[in-house]
């Protein structure tokens, strides 16, 4: 075992088959381990444990001993990092308002975390939280910076330090890089950018060696790398969408790597500081992220989507032959690789597919395995539903990659059916457990997620498929996934719903609009409803109707941001006399990415057009369900009015 402390989370594994579905509970509880990951020797394992709306940050050594047991309250825990062997980054975010942004946003912020002192310091705001232990954490003063993406680390002095790319929200819009102090959260310009200088690219020693820059109106973009004391222009593109974007160094730890779209597909390119461009490999499978050893910049190896799964290439023989080694202990299964050391003799994994999801502390080394932990520990193997990829045709011949899951102990015949399709729209679900949909199934239905055109995972064509099919053949898709099990014998036509969130809410609300005669009910959670509005609000966040995210939405509408009649058509709030099925609208208060605006318009437009419609308002709740109990209020909520609309048995 690794520890009493992780040893409470193990659920032991039993052959034994469940005499009933666990609670709908079970499903709805966030993930009871978060962000689980080993510091850079090996010798120390750090992760957030979830208990209802209550996170706690625990960290390690391996033979068991605990270094830190504290509470971190209910912020949103989304990443935790090492620094060294010492120090911890936790990034949360929170729906904040600051004096120069006209409207809550979800903002990033980092604490950092000293495991000698036991003290946490707020990143850009030591004057709130310098010195302060788990109890006094707040969430922090109005601040005219905040930080973007992951931190960096980097050695400067022969200290870890952390460095945080931000925006400067005081007018000027300058992306700059600040050099933080673990210990205090004091934060010293490193390198001054500009409105345009997007990202970074950091040494080990802190030095910044390239820049990427991006200008959103014009679409140009340029790579450059540092020459001495000044910058060289290596690389440039004109891209109103879908630019370049830097990733890191390159295998040598010199040139750069580079995603771009060439030729139809997107490819990794190594830059050079002369400028010369060559393809990191000649595969065409479309990478899906970079692997690196933080201390040293050094480019590990490649992520990829193979089929249904997440495959790895290391570069290094040795590293690629220890990573198909551990692939090998855990057959059939959906592997990931969540952290390392930094010598790779210890790394961590989860698994899913005959679970519900496990950690594992693997030795490369010793060749073994110890659990650390399960993700849904009240969910045993015995209850996860089967889960299996299939394809089906369009109505235009295309092949519609999608995963069905299937209740336990039902025979595959006749079964009622929920389409469960993802946001996005350019995202794709994953296989493995999907809590929304196994929840689903343990109540008895047939689940479908089609992976519709216009998804991402499926290489640069799929995706293109979808331009201007908004509304269109990217909805159809979804009852064409019906027609194909009707076929098959596997569901019955008059017992099908559809239930979907942020895009999927949009695809939900437009199944009893737009695609009439198909669903029984639908259930939008954070959906949209009205194109126009939605294209309108985002301008004024971007202050500019040219902005590269009005570009990239009328690019899948098919619709220009004036051609209000085109984008009313698509609107089902503009549609709601068409609406041939029970709705119900779910919406987070808090959510800063639908606004909450575009349930109560379709809420209004339902209600006026004498259909049936329920809302229920989620309190506190931001776009991605964040918090248990909002969480589980949805899930029931959905539950109750799909099994009142298209009962089970």
């Amino acid at each position: 075992m690794i520890s009493r402390v992780l040893a409470c989370l193990v659920v032991l594994f039993s052959a034994g088959v469940a005499a009933a579905a666990p609670p709908l509970a079970a499903y709805g509880r966030l993930p009871a381990l978060e962000s689980v990951e080993l510091s850079p020797d090996g010798q120390r394992l750090a992760y957030i444990a979830v208990t209802g709306e209550s996170r706690r940050l625990e960290v390690q050594q391996l033979d068991g001993r605990v270094l830190a047991s504290l509470g971190v309250g209910d912020h949103k825990v989304r990443d935790l990092d090492w620094v060294g062997s010492d120090y911890l980054m936790i990034e949360i975010t929170d729906a904040l308002s600051t004096p120069y942004t006209a409207s809550r946003r979800e903002y990033r912020r980092v604490l950092g975390f000293d495991l000698k002192t036991k003290t946490f310091a707020h990143f850009l705001n030591p004057e709130d939280h310098r010195g302060a232990t788990s109890s006094r954490l707040n969430r922090g003063a109005k601040v005219p910076s905040v930080i973007l993406g992951d931190p960096k680390t980097a050695t400067v002095s022969g200290r870890p330090t952390a460095l945080v790319r931000t925006i400067n929200l005081d007018g000027s819009g300058s992306y700059d890089l600040f050099r933080v102090n673990l210990g205090t959260g004091a934060a010293t310009l490193h390198e001054r950018g500009s409105r345009f200088a997007i990202d970074f690219i950091v040494a080990p020693d802190g030095k910044v060696m390239a820049r990427e820059e991006w200008e959103d109106e014009t679409g140009r973009w340029k790579l450059l790398m540092r020459d001495g004391a000044a910058w060289r222009e290596v690389m440039s593109a004109r891209a109103p969408l879908d630019p370049p974007s830097l990733l890191g160094f390159g295998r040598d730890g010199r040139s750069m790597l580079v995603s771009r779209l060439q030729d139809g597909e997107r490819q990794l390119v190594e830059v050079t500081p002369e400028g010369a461009v060559s393809r990191l490999s000649d595969d065409n499978r479309e990478p899906s992220g970079t692997l690196y050893d933080d201390g040293i910049g050094r480019l590990l190896g490649v992520a990829y989507r193979a089929g249904d799964r997440t495959d790895y290439r290391f570069y290094d023989p040795k590293l690629e032959a220890a990573w198909r080694a551990v692939a090998r202990g855990f057959p059939g299964q959906h592997l990931s690789l969540a952290s390392w050391s930094r010598d790779f003799s210890r790394i961590v994994v989860s698994t899913e597919g005959k679970s519900s999801g496990v950690y594992y502390l693997v030795d490369t080394t010793g060749r073994k395995a110890d659990i650390i932990g399960e993700a849904y520990p009240e969910v045993p193997p015995a209850d996860v539903a089967a889960q299996k990829s299939i394809t089906y045709k369009a109505a235009d011949g295309l092949d519609i990659p999608a995963y069905l899951t299937l209740p336990v102990g039902r025979e595959a015949k006749n079964l009622p059916l929920i389409v469960l399709p993802h946001g996005g729209p350019q995202a794709h679900d994953a296989p493995g457990f999907d809590w929304w949909s196994q929840a689903l199934a343990s109540r008895g239905y047939a689940v479908l997620q089609p992976q519709f055109r216009g998804s991402s995972g499926f290489g640069r064509k799929f995706v293109e498929a979808g331009h201007g099919q908004w509304g269109r053949k990217m909805q159809t898709d979804l009852s064409d996934g019906v027609r194909h099990l009707v076929a098959q014998g596997v569901i019955d036509p008059k017992r099908v719903c559809i239930v979907g969130a942020s895009y999927g809410g949009y695809a939900a609300l437009a199944g009893v609009t737009l695609d009439p005669g198909v669903y029984r009910c639908a259930v939008a959670v954070a959906g949209v409803s009205d194109l126009p509005r939605m294209l309108s609000a985002e301008a004024d966040e971007d202050g500019s109707a040219k902005s590269s995210t009005i570009r990239y939405w009328s690019r899948f509408m098919g619709a220009a941001f004036r051609q209000r009649d085109q984008l009313e058509s698509l609107s089902p709030a503009r549609l709601a006399a068409r609406a041939d099925a029970p709705v119900l609208l779910i919406h987070g208060r808090d959510d800063t990415v639908v606004p909450y605006a575009q349930s109560t318009l379709m809420e209004k437009a339902l209600k006026q057009a004498g259909k049936p419609v329920e809302f229920v308002t989620l309190a506190g709740e931001d776009h991605w369900l964040s918090r248990e109990a909002t969480r589980q209020r949805m899930l029931n909520a959905t539950v109750t009015f799909v099994e009142k609309h298209n009962p089970p048995r």
